[in-house]
């Protein structure tokens, strides 16, 4: 819905900042014949982190205040940690 919206404004796509790097940025092409490619890489992901915090006003006893994981080439999603008042586990 939103690349419509976007798209009915004669844009033609949306470059933000990128969460996994600081100094990075996403493309998000609505119209891939306006782009003309430069070149090409392929490239594996070899692994991925994610951190979520508890959002503000939810606070329940039973949940930790933040959450860390990873994902890694050829491993399924693991619980890397779990942190509360400085408690940390790890597990699958």
């Amino acid at each position: 819905m939103l690349a419509e919206e976007f798209r009915s404004y004669g844009f033609h796509g949306i470059i933000y900042k990128s969460l996994l790097d600081d100094a990075g940025f996403n493309v998000a092409l609505l119209d891939v014949d306006a782009a003309k490619p430069t070149g090409c890489c392929l490239y594996t992901t070899m692994s991925a982190k994610l951190e979520f915090g508890l959002s503000d006003g939810l606070q329940y006893s039973s949940c930790p205040e933040s959450i860390s994981s990873e994902l890694r080439r050829g491993k399924a999603f693991t619980i890397l940690g779990l942190s509360r008042e400085g408690d940390c586990a790890e597990g699958d």
